[in-house]
């Protein structure tokens, strides 16, 4: 994971502050691997990236729209990324209509910019914008390394059917502390691993 980053998915108040109407169950479990994750890749200076889940009013009566019922607008305070995770000043926030954090929006560009070919990552929820968002990546040839520990859904039932559907072959599959040991062991067998898979897929 010599170029990898860190995007963190949807960590907005929406799914994860208390008071919150759709706060997830998991949240509470999955934001202690968040935190690390996002402690690490600061400390090493690894790119972090968020993404904040929004629509434009010409979303009406899209299939997001069908499927949902409803449709969080950038005015909605339950929009917002926090409380418990905020990006620093110079973290890009990308933010996106579809599950996927590569549909419409200029993620891929940002990532070869800098020159990373491995995305870590995680957040909310596991099923839906983690699971395209690591499927999208693996279409286009950027490595997709999902920290399960620290993604979440609405039911564990779906976090685990998801977990098992991107272990399948769509991502690589580990927890925060094999991700936290290979950013600061550059010699850890997670890195060896994942780089052999690489060079066969």
């Amino acid at each position: 994971m010599n170029q990898s980053a860190l995007l963190l998915v949807d960590l907005q108040a929406l799914f994860t502050a208390p008071n919150s109407p759709a706060r997830l169950a998991g949240w509470p479990a999955a934001k202690i691997g968040c935190l690390q994750l996002l402690a690490t890749a600061r400390k090493l200076g690894r790119p972090v990236l968020w993404t904040r889940h929004v629509h434009p009013p010409n979303d009406r009566d899209s299939a997001i729209e069908h499927f949902f019922g409803r449709l969080i607008t950038s005015q909605d305070p339950l929009s917002e990324i926090g409380p418990d995770c905020r990006p620093e000043q110079d973290e890009p926030v990308i933010e996106k209509a579809r599950h996927s954090a590569f549909w419409n929006t200029d993620l891929q560009e940002r990532l070869r910019n800098q020159g990373v070919d491995t995305l870590v990552i995680a957040g909310v929820q596991t099923a839906l914008c983690v699971l395209a968002t690591a499927a999208d990546a693996n279409s286009r040839d950027i490595v997709p390394v999902v920290v399960a520990d620290a993604c979440a859904a609405k039911r564990i039932e779906e976090h685990d059917a998801a977990v098992t559907a991107l272990a399948s072959g769509l991502a690589h599959v580990t927890d925060t502390a094999e991700i936290v040991t290979a950013w600061n062991n550059q010699n850890h067998p997670a890195l060896a691993r994942i780089e052999s898979q690489k060079e066969h897929t």
